[in-house]
C-alpha cells in the first residue's frame, strides 16, 4: 500500500525495560501491530490532513503492553473486533489470543486507544547497553 496521506506524524516510546520477547510471541505481536498501524493510518484521518499516531511498548504490571493511540475520528458507534468486516479487525483478535494476551479499545471522537497486554511469563531482560 502506497503511503499517500502526507502530514501523519508517527511517535514512539519504548518503556520495556529491556524485555524481549521469544520468536513465538514476537511474529503475532508484530503482525498484529502492523494491523493497527494500517488500520490507523488507513481509517483515523479521513476529513483532515494532519494527525498523530503514537506507539507506547511499555513494562507494566508484569506485562509488555504495547498501545496504539491517534488523534483521529474514532471507531465507528458500537464498533466490535469480531463483528466488524475488515480483514484487519478479524486479524488482531487472532493474534492477540495467540499471545495469551488482553486486547482494549477506548474510542470517542477525540481518538482511538488500542492496547494488547502480553504476560511476561518467562520472558527475559536484555541488558545489553
Amino acid at each position: 500500500m502506497a503511503l499517500k496521506k502526507k502530514g501523519i506524524q508517527l511517535r514512539l516510546e519504548d518503556d520495556s525495560q529491556g524485555v524481549c520477547l521469544d520468536m513465538q510471541r514476537m511474529i503475532p505481536c508484530g503482525l498484529a501491530l502492523n494491523e493497527l498501524l494500517l488500520n490507523a493510518i488507513k481509517h483515523a484521518f479521513p476529513q483532515a490532513e494532519e494527525g498523530l499516531i503514537a506507539i507506547r511498548i511499555a513494562l507494566e504490571h508484569r506485562c509488555i503492553c504495547i498501545v496504539v493511540s491517534d488523534n483521529g475520528c474514532g471507531l465507528p458507534p458500537g464498533f466490535q473486533w469480531k463483528s466488524s468486516y475488515g480483514l484487519g479487525s478479524q486479524l488482531i483478535p487472532m493474534f492477540v489470543h495467540q499471545l495469551h494476551a488482553e486486547l482494549l479499545t477506548e474510542s470517542n471522537s477525540l481518538g482511538t486507544t488500542i492496547s494488547i497486554r502480553i504476560p511476561i511469563n518467562g520472558l527475559e531482560h536484555n541488558y545489553a547497553g
